[in-house]
Order: structure tokens, then sequence, then C-alpha cells
């Protein structure tokens, strides 16, 4: 089979490998859900028994529909409001960037830097913005000018809470 456009076997690559890792995603967040089914020998071993406990209290807060509902409501309003900042902020910039590559791209971003390898995220971030906005042709440049404006939006975003923060354990320590 010979596509026309050369780049297209490539691309699919890509969207494979995207593919994968966002079922990757899934299959991991059932295994941390399905952890207190385990026997109880291999659930008695210190990894598995604090990965456990949590499963246990992440299954029971997400069974219940008067939890988990919500739950999932604000996550969702929360990461839609990311992804339109991050869209805003790339049309701000004067990128022609599309919705399904902003909705496509960025939540494999925002997993990857959970990963604790990095300081906030930094240099993840960046790397994983410029190989996912790649599969929709937007330069690198862009991509990674994209990525730093964003970081350095989340840290003028955060700092007002880190200030409100450390007052708050400075009062709790003069106690």
């Amino acid at each position: 089979w010979f596509p026309l456009d050369p780049g297209a076997g490539q691309r699919r690559h890509h969207e494979l490998g995207l593919f994968i890792l966002i079922l990757s995603g899934f299959g991991l967040t059932a295994l941390f859900l399905m952890l207190p089914l385990l026997p109880e020998a291999i659930r008695r071993l210190t990894l598995f028994s604090m990965l456990s406990n949590q499963g246990r209290r992440a299954r029971a807060f997400l069974v219940s529909p008067s939890t988990a509902l919500p739950l999932l409501a604000i996550s969702v309003i929360g990461h839609f409001l990311t992804l339109a900042c991050i869209y805003g902020l790339a049309a701000s910039m004067g990128f022609n960037i599309s919705w399904t590559a902003i909705i496509v791209a960025t939540p494999p971003v925002f997993l990857i830097t959970m990963l604790p390898i990095s300081i906030g995220g930094w240099g993840l971030r960046e790397g994983a913005l410029v190989a996912g906005l790649a599969l929709f042709q937007i330069p690198a440049e862009a991509a990674l000018a994209l990525s730093i404006s964003f970081g350095i939006m989340l840290i003028l975003i955060n700092i007002p809470g880190g200030i409100i923060w450390l007052a708050a354990r400075r009062e709790e320590t003069h106690k």
C-alpha cells in the first residue's frame, strides 16, 4: 500500500503512539483502582500496601455518584479552561493552531509533566508539546514558544497562592 502523501506513514505512527499512550493511561488507572483486589500476600508488600490503600480510597470515592459526578464535572471544566488558555495564548502569539490540535496534543503533555523527574515539569512540557504539536505540522519553534509562555503563565498565576501559603505557614509556626 502506497499512500499519496509521503509523510502519511510517519503521521500514522505518531497517531498510533499517541493512541497507545492514551490507552496505557486508561489501563494504568484501571490497574490502580483494582489494586485492592490483589491477593493479601502481595498487598502486604510495602509498595503494594501503600498503592493498595490509595486505590481503595480512590475506588470508594469514585464509586459513589454523589461524589464522582461533581468531581468529574469540576475536572472536565478545569481541563477545558486550561485548554482554552493554551488556545488563547497561541492565538495571541499569532500561531494558527486548531482546537483539534490543542485538544489532542496537550492532555498527554499534562500527564508527562506530572512525572517527578524535573522541577515543575520544565523541559518535559516543552519536549512533549513540541512532539505532540508536530503531529499537526506546527513548527517546533512555535510549539516551544507556546510551551515556555504557558509555563511562565503558570508561575505568574501561582505566585499569589504561594504567598498566601507562606503567610499561613508563618502564622502556624508562631502559634
